[in-house]
């Protein structure tokens, strides 16, 4: 499963660079520490419904995915730059139980955590992993479901046409598209 290959990159490849952006290197033990304070942070709230993310390609926003993804939550990404019209739709369409913002999300990682948080997969293969939203050329736009399945699917065929070493794969597109 996906996630469990995630989780073992995260425990077991500390050292290992996992994310670099133009001011910042990030290893998977940077990217483990703040998944596990959202999760906490989900799962404290007794979140049990949508969460949406908003912000751009920073490492918190992945971190915030990857959560919610754990701790089998649905989130919608939002791009920060969309028009204020936009993100009030998508929010009033989705009803989440949670909007986070980067800002929270930082507010939320510069808590120290206390003890020590374990990552269990409460995702199933059915369960709705994200919501991504249409461009809504043809009218309003739509919430496109993708479940964990889907996804997984596309990762097994998406590994299999890229090269496998150094690869840059999450730099190609924004995480909303």
């Amino acid at each position: 499963m996906l996630l469990e290959k995630i989780r073992f990159n995260l425990e077991n490849n500390k050292d290992k660079l996992c994310y670099l952006s133009k001011s910042n290197r990030y290893t998977y033990k940077d990217l483990d520490e703040m998944v596990r304070k959202i999760y906490k942070y989900i799962l404290d709230k007794n979140v049990t419904g949508r969460v949406v993310c908003v912000g751009h390609k920073e490492i918190e926003i992945l971190a915030a995915f990857l959560a919610c993804s754990f701790a089998g939550i649905t989130y919608i990404p939002i791009d920060e730059s969309i028009p204020q019209e936009r993100l009030e739709y998508i929010i009033n369409d989705t009803k989440p139980m949670l909007v986070l913002t980067k800002d929270i999300i930082k507010d939320i990682i510069n808590e120290e955590l206390i003890e020590d948080v374990e990552l269990n997969i409460k995702i199933k293969a059915e369960d709705v992993y994200y919501i991504i939203y249409t461009s809504g050329s043809t009218g309003k736009p739509k919430g496109v479901e993708i479940t964990y399945l889907n996804l997984e699917s596309f990762v097994r065929w998406f590994v299999t046409v890229i090269q496998k070493e150094s690869v840059r794969v999450l730099n190609q597109a924004l995480f909303f598209f």
